[in-house]
């Protein structure tokens, strides 16, 4: 009898452990894919940055990437691939023609407005899902 009971306390120690490891023991949340395109009217937006800001009503952390040359982003959060879900406020940062004549830059044609640089005054609004649909994370901006 005495050695059932201390079967019974082992099995109920090791649940318990489990489950307060599953509970304290992931910080990070579940990160889903988030891919999309940039375009500002007819345009590609070809270099720059995107930026996802948590919105009141949802996500917690904050995630990025570079756009690509054929206007083409994929988010990281932690340096891994994807976004939790949530509602996120956008920002485009552009990469612009330096001041230095002889360094290196890129300038996106046409110019993307100051407006999308700032999450709030853009407007822009990404909700970021398990299952999103086709071309659900494309951004279309207007100059």
């Amino acid at each position: 009898m005495r050695m059932l009971s201390r079967y019974w306390h082992t099995i109920g120690f090791a649940i318990f452990t489990f489950v307060l490891a599953g509970c304290i023991g992931n910080t990070e949340p579940k990160l889903v894919p988030v891919v999309g395109r940039i375009t500002l009217g007819n345009y590609v937006v070809d270099r720059g940055t995107i930026t996802l800001y948590p919105d009141a009503a949802g996500a917690n952390f904050t995630s990025s990437a570079a756009i690509r040359s054929d206007g083409y982003y994929e988010i990281t959060t932690f340096g891994k691939l994807g976004a939790p879900v949530g509602s996120y406020r956008v920002a485009i940062t552009p990469f612009v023609q330096s001041a230095n004549p002889s360094a290196p830059a890129h300038v996106v044609v046409p110019p993307v407005p100051n407006k999308y640089s700032e999450p709030f005054r853009s407007q822009l609004i990404l909700r970021v899902v398990t299952l999103p649909a086709a071309g659900a994370y494309d951004l279309h901006l207007t100059p």
